[in-house]
């Protein structure tokens, strides 16, 4: 009897053993795979974060190139942002200040975003010299000349008045304002010019260039 029951409880004493061995294999499994799971989880957390990083990023907040006039006063950095993106920009400036003369200069747009994030882009401001070249006979508008934002403006006297080569002023109304160019009517083009396929001419008669035209 005192072996049966010894046998009965190595028999439950094993049985317990291997059943909290079970539980544990099955808890040890889950935790495992909650591990992984919770890994897996930042990564893909972190590879949306990447991207939203990159994609801010690859926005362009300012314009490439600013054109003013001689003249007039430096636009402030806040001219060169898009309107769709001003609403994003906490605060801008330049680097460096641009120099108050006629040509292309390279800027730098320092930008602090509404997120906290600094950003610098860079642009042309380009400073033009009130003068304006046309070419006489052409059908070219002063608009042409003028470029882009002047599509309106009104000038004092249509460019084809002017039949001869030299400088006049010309003034400009946009918007109520008035601005003072000077228009340079040259001639650049070549004349075209046909010549005689054949001449008759007399025996000993000089001949120029001109009579073959």
């Amino acid at each position: 009897m005192k072996r049966d029951k010894r046998k009965v409880r190595r028999k439950q004493r094993t049985q317990l053993s291997d059943s909290m061995m079970k539980t544990a294999f099955i808890f040890g499994g889950g935790l495992v795979v909650a591990v992984l799971g919770l890994v897996a989880f930042s990564v893909a957390t972190g590879r949306g974060q990447s991207k939203n990083i990159k994609a801010s990023g690859g926005i362009d907040y300012a314009v490439s190139k600013l054109e003013v006039w001689e003249g007039e006063e430096l636009p402030s950095a806040d001219t060169f942002l898009y309107d769709n993106t001003r609403s994003l920009v906490q605060e801008s400036r330049y680097l460096v200040a641009p120099e108050v003369r006629t040509g292309d200069q390279d800027v730098a747009i320092l930008m602090q975003l509404e997120d906290g994030t600094i950003r610098t882009e860079n642009a042309v401001l380009s400073v033009r010299e009130r003068v304006l070249h046309y070419e006489l006979g052409s059908e070219t508008t002063a608009q042409e000349l003028l470029g882009r934002g002047f599509e309106e403006a009104v000038v004092s006297k249509p460019l084809t008045e002017f039949a001869e080569i030299g400088s006049y002023p010309l003034t400009v109304t946009v918007n109520g304002r008035e601005r003072e160019f000077t228009l340079i009517v040259q001639d650049t083009v070549a004349p075209v010019v046909t010549f005689q396929d054949s001449l008759k001419f007399y025996l000993n008669q000089k001949l120029t260039v001109m009579d073959f035209v």
